[in-house]
């Protein structure tokens, strides 16, 4: 199996020590994937350094793809697994764009995501909630009013749009206190 080029020259682009690597696995039958194996994303590192680094050694398993380094002044090592779809779709090069951000804000951008799939959630559920209630209620023969006198203020200042809060302030507070 081959990653594409035009993924390895961009993947080299972005992080100049980062290559795409890929280990085969034999076929136990004839009816097993011819390339049986998985990619994975590899970073060169200075031999130094790589008695420090927690990741674990490539050892020559397989192929890495990109430009020629020397194995005596780089070692590589695996940063993480990769699907065939990541490295043929060009998914990695979003991944290792994601791994080199700063955490603070790859916090913020996880808090931002996970506000707006609530609030969308959050609308989704109220609109199928409202419309279920406008219909049952167009299914009575006559609507029974509430008085004035039974509605709170928090109520009123509710339906008169007032109070009205925005998930995405919501998130940013809770972003704040990480």
């Amino acid at each position: 199996m081959h990653a594409p080029e035009w993924v390895s020259k961009e993947l080299e682009r972005l992080h100049p020590q980062a290559r795409l690597g890929w280990i085969g696995q034999d076929r136990l039958s004839s009816e097993e994937p011819l390339n049986k194996g998985s990619f994975f994303l590899l970073q060169l590192y200075h031999p130094r350094d790589a008695e420090r680094t927690l990741h674990f050694a490539w050892d020559s398993a397989g192929p890495i793809w990109g430009s020629r380094f020397d194995p005596l002044r780089r070692v590589p090592f695996i940063m993480r697994p990769l699907t065939k779809e990541e490295v043929f779709s060009g998914q990695v090069l979003q991944i290792v764009r994601e791994m080199m951000m700063p955490l603070k804000e790859r916090i913020y951008s996880g808090l931002e995501r996970e506000g707006r799939e609530l609030e969308e959630g959050l609308n989704d559920l109220c609109g199928s909630a409202g419309e279920k209630m406008y219909w049952d209620s167009k299914r009575l023969d006559h609507a029974v009013p509430l008085a004035d006198k039974f509605i709170s203020e928090e109520d009123r200042a509710l339906e008169s749009g007032e109070n009205n809060t925005d998930l995405s302030d919501f998130c940013k507070e809770q972003a704040g206190a990480v």
